[in-house]
């Protein structure tokens, strides 16, 4: 499998993870371009945000503002070319080459 842009849209992409750190519930990966911001609402709720910059407030339709941040349990790994974060009920995978998602249920299910 091909994982490099197609020549001409490179600056379409994040380029290569550099940093990683979490404060909390919030997972932060540093790329060449853009960070992305990964926040465990709960074990089967995620939320994906990517900016270059900084990040406004925390705002979201699809979330309940009542509900409140809880710390889940989460297990992050680094294998080779990938993140891996692990809730209870959801694994994601995170490509450093270019910050690319898969999101699975425990049965390896998309």
């Amino acid at each position: 499998m091909d994982v490099n842009p197609p020549p001409g849209t490179a600056k379409d992409f994040p380029g290569n993870v550099i940093h990683y750190f979490n404060k909390g519930n919030r997972y932060y990966f540093d790329a060449e371009k853009p960070r992305l911001e990964i926040k465990v609402v709960t074990d089967s709720i995620i939320r994906f945000r990517f900016n270059s910059e900084h990040f406004a407030k925390d705002f979201s339709y699809a979330i309940d503002p009542d509900l409140t941040d809880q710390l889940h349990h989460v297990m992050v790994q680094e294998n080779g070319d990938h993140f891996h974060l692990n809730t209870s009920s959801l694994r994601i995978h995170i490509n450093k080459t270019h910050l690319r998602i898969r999101i699975e249920d425990l049965k390896g299910t998309l």
